[in-house]
């Protein structure tokens, strides 16, 4: 149970990043004006989550401890992250840009407790 609980984990961490990162990427030069950061960062971003995707894909084909873990802690580190840029440099992003932060970071969120609770212990 608990692993099809990961299984099923990943693969909605694989298809969000997915999602996420094309739109970040394709739509880059639009979002900068609605979210706040330049179009390069945002670009950049979507590139990266990706590639996070693939990586996360590749993983909920045949999870091992190590590797969950080690994308638990990306997720876990995403939200760190989105908490300091708003409260760091809140200027740095629009409103509609915190809004969506807020949403992806509270997804990612429940990403990374469903995969906690899917490890075997």
């Amino acid at each position: 149970m608990r692993r099809e609980l990961l299984r099923s984990a990943l693969l909605a961490n694989a298809g969000f990043s997915t999602v996420t990162g094309l739109t970040a990427l394709t739509l880059g030069g639009r979002l900068e004006e609605a979210f706040g950061p330049p179009a390069w960062s945002l670009r950049a971003l979507g590139a990266g989550l990706l590639i996070f995707a693939a990586v996360v894909a590749r993983e909920a084909g045949a999870p091992r401890r190590p590797w969950t873990r080690q994308i638990i802690a990306a997720d876990l580190a995403w939200v760190v992250a989105a908490v300091a840029i708003v409260t760091i440099a809140p200027g740095w992003v629009t409103g509609t840009g915190r809004a969506a932060l807020g949403a992806v970071t509270v997804v990612v969120g429940l990403l990374a407790v469903a995969q906690w609770r899917g490890l075997d212990r």
